[in-house]
């Protein structure tokens, strides 16, 4: 017997129901899976680079969820794990750059001391905020790659966004963070025992970093909202809660059909 209008419109509803309770599953377990792999890629990022490494790839998700936040978007456990693998693989090359401008000072013998302004400076301090401000184009474009592919998910377009915007963001980068960046390297180099104490220092200007690269309109007002920084603690449990409620109404319901209306029986 041919399928009626009736039939048909209560299989598809049946369908999309199902689909439904499918998304509940589905984003239980991609979002169990992204928060995996983003610890794995934390843990072994201190591993392989000890503290430095383990601050570099956790401040990641958190400066790019603010950033995220403050553009009107969600922040996904997708979007975590992206910034946290970005930020492992950004953490040899930011450890990299950062060794070179505290070595480079050496290597050319700049020592003793300068004198500004009746102020006596050690000559290294000097070198390393000048070999950290000549840094800032190269490291720009070492990591213009990796922030490409965490926005875009993609690398396709990635030379002509380069030819556009590099010595923009370059430029950027330079006029409002180099002088406050350089004077942190400089410093937590030149007194070690402060450089736990900058920690916040530098998270601020990788956030700030961030915001100026960002090619969306940010609301600033936002800054003060506390879900900005902090995600909601309820909606992990909500994502198993609806996973773990679709799995028993599949389990209750194995291959079921919905029933032809009574309407559509052949009268006897």
């Amino acid at each position: 017997m041919a399928e009626t209008l009736e039939q048909k419109v209560n299989g598809q509803e049946h369908k999309e129901e199902e689909k439904k309770k499918d998304s509940g599953v589905v984003k239980m377990l991609k979002g169990t899976a992204n928060v995996a792999v983003g610890a794995a890629a934390i843990g072994a990022s201190y591993m392989l680079f000890g503290n430095t490494g383990l601050a570099i790839t956790a401040f990641s998700p958190i400066s790019g969820r603010i950033v995220t936040k403050l553009a009107g978007k969600d922040f996904t456990t997708q979007n975590f794990r992206n910034e946290v693998l970005a930020g492992a693989v950004t953490a040899p090359l930011l450890i990299g750059t950062l060794k070179a401008v505290t070595e480079l000072p050496k290597y050319y013998g700049i020592d003793g001391l300068v004198s500004i302004l009746g102020a006596q400076i050690p000559a290294y301090s000097l070198g390393i905020a000048g070999f950290t401000l000549a840094a800032i184009p190269f490291y720009t474009a070492l990591t213009y790659p990796i922030k490409y592919l965490v926005a875009n998910k993609t690398l396709k377009g990635l030379g002509k966004d380069f030819k556009e915007n590099y010595l923009k963001n370059t430029a950027k980068a330079s006029l409002y963070l180099g002088l406050p960046g350089a004077a942190l390297v400089s410093l937590s180099a030149t007194v070690p025992i402060l450089a736990p104490y900058l920690i916040p220092a530098f998270l601020g200007l990788g956030i700030t970093y961030r915001a100026l690269m960002s090619k969306d309109k940010l609301d600033y007002k936002k800054l003060f909202n506390p879900s900005t920084y902090f995600p909601n603690p309820l909606k992990p449990f909500s994502y198993i809660a609806e996973g773990l409620g679709s799995l028993m109404r599949k389990s209750g319901k194995p291959g079921s059909k919905p029933a032809p209306a009574l309407a559509s029986q052949p009268a006897h």
